[in-house]
């Protein structure tokens, strides 16, 4: 899988959905190894998004009550 960061947000949410779309085929298919394989770009795609939703307490719009 390329560098998640150089990915578009749009392209990277797109990606998750396909990427669960392959997963879904290999659980019916009950295909083990790409299971696994799957779930592991499924994690890191997702990591990569939530990392995207920090919080920039620098940024003028945020308040602290």
């Amino acid at each position: 899988m390329q560098n998640l960061q150089e990915i578009e947000t749009g392209l990277l949410v797109d990606l998750l959905a396909h990427q669960t779309a392959l997963l879904t085929t290999k659980i019916q298919e009950k295909n083990i190894v790409e299971i696994q394989q799957y779930q592991y770009d499924i994690a890191m795609i997702q990591a990569e998004l939530y990392s995207r939703q920090k919080i920039n307490f620098s940024s003028p719009d945020v308040e602290f009550n």
